[in-house]
């Protein structure tokens, strides 16, 4: 069966000639399935050959040796020969994704870590490993398969295809599945979600209301209408600040008083609130995310490899000196 120390090459020459190539996520089952069946197979040759208990200890051992010569291999390619190596950031982020899930628990708010990592670090941090796409292309396969299920039944070939419905449970799923690590499955059921319909009745409310504008106007007014979170951040920031407290209360007082608002005229220390507050609690902290080109860019004077997910978290930026 060999030594301990070739099935660790065994494990390392796995990793370099398969799990280096691509994006494998979509085959963790299968993956999960051969490790299993490679264990349950050396554990039945050293049962016939070294006995019961010896037998499963050795098959154990060449097992363990195998795993820990590939995550050796992964954790050494990551390090010291990746080629966003040269990127700084924390080495648990650099090797392995289960270090953010980790922090993820324990802290809960992925925007102020992010912001020290970026005060230790600088501009640009390694902060993962490229995971999404997988998720995307599952969901494009699903969509490619329920299309042709849809539009090629044996009853009735050539049936037209709801691309639109189909495309929005495409595109659901994939919001889901990369916001709560959950797909709502509407493509593999066909049925429309409790959250998609919510969505679709507030459009069809905008519908109707879109043709009284004025509408919007009384509304606005209405205690509540504006994001609740956002008006009590503002509400407790501007309270712990007694002077700037007062200045604002001697700008808004006269319109408090004559109960007019003239869009056309400027009210400086309210609008620096509203900034300032905006800046500090950003409505997306996370910030957008991009992809640079195959041949690669350079960022802020950095150079950055192609097919990289590039993000700029707002409220990181926001805090910059």
């Amino acid at each position: 069966m060999g030594t301990l120390a070739e099935w660790m090459l065994l494990g390392a020459f796995s990793h370099f000639a398969v799990f280096v190539h691509g994006e494998l996520n979509n085959y963790a089952s299968q993956i999960a399935s051969g490790f299993a069946g490679l264990f349950v197979l050396l554990a039945a040759i050293e049962y016939y050959q070294s006995g019961p208990i010896r037998g499963i200890l050795r098959a154990t051992a060449y097992f363990g040796a195998y795993q820990l010569g590939l995550l050796g291999s992964i954790v050494v390619y990551r390090v010291y020969f990746h080629r966003l190596r040269n990127f700084p950031g924390p080495l648990a982020m650099s090797t392995t994704q289960f270090w953010s899930v980790y922090r993820a628990a324990m802290v809960g708010r992925n925007y102020a870590e992010l912001l020290i990592l970026h005060r230790e670090h600088g501009d640009f941090v390694r902060v993962a490993l490229r995971s999404y796409q997988s998720r995307i292309r599952t969901q494009v396969d699903l969509l490619i398969a329920r299309i042709k299920e849809l539009s090629s039944p044996p009853s009735s070939p050539q049936t037209p295809v709801n691309a639109t419905q189909e495309i929005n449970y495409f595109a659901f799923d994939l919001m889901a599945d990369l916001t709560f690590s959950h797909s709502f499955n509407m493509l593999t059921t066909g049925e429309m979600n409790d959250i998609m319909r919510i969505v679709h009745r507030g459009q069809r409310i905008l519908g109707v209301f879109s043709h009284i504008p004025w509408i919007y106007n009384i509304a606005a007014r209405v205690p509540g209408f504006i994001t609740r979170q956002f008006a009590e951040a503002t509400n407790r920031m501007i309270k712990e600040r007694r002077k700037s407290l007062a200045e604002l209360q001697d700008e808004i007082a006269p319109l408090v008083q004559g109960n007019q608002f003239d869009m056309m005229q400027k009210y400086p220390f309210l609008e620096s609130v509203i900034q300032e507050a905006l800046r500090l609690i950003p409505p997306v902290s996370r910030g957008g995310e991009r992809v640079t080109p195959k041949e690669g860019m350079v960022i802020a004077g950095k150079w950055v490899p192609g097919d990289v997910v590039v993000r700029v978290p707002c409220y990181t930026i926001s805090r910059g000196e």
